[in-house]
């Protein structure tokens, strides 16, 4: 006669269920995701040089222009510069800005486009 033996399992082995799906390196997607930014800001770029037309361009484009103004521009480079930095980073390794510079940016950014927007303003 055969005994049956049982396996105990503790909790935390019998929680764990086995990976589905598709899963990608943190460096793939990191790259997938700098790739995806360089591609979205050359499309800005192109829309807004007048370079391309197209149904999805166009209304991102204008989406840009609404929200920024003149700065869609600098948007769109800041797009692909951000996307060429995570590309980069795989390359050589960790690549760290300091949030001050970027909060620094952002605040000269929006201050010139005011002070733009009220050197080119109309007789409003």
């Amino acid at each position: 006669m055969q005994r049956k033996t049982h396996v105990v399992m503790s909790r935390k082995a019998s929680r764990r269920q086995p990976a589905r799906g598709f899963q990608l390196d943190r460096t793939l997607q990191r790259e997938i995701l700098g790739l995806g930014l360089m591609a979205l800001g050359a499309i800005a770029l192109l829309g807004l040089l007048s370079v391309t037309h197209g149904a999805l361009s166009d209304w991102w484009v204008g989406l840009l222009r609404r929200l920024f103004g003149w700065g869609a521009l600098v948007v769109a480079g800041v797009l692909i510069g951000a996307g060429a930095v995570l590309v980069v980073q795989n390359l050589r390794g960790a690549w760290e800005v300091p949030w001050e510079r970027v909060v620094a940016f952002e605040l000269v950014l929006a201050a010139g486009l005011a002070l733009f927007h009220l050197a080119v303003a109309g007789p409003d």
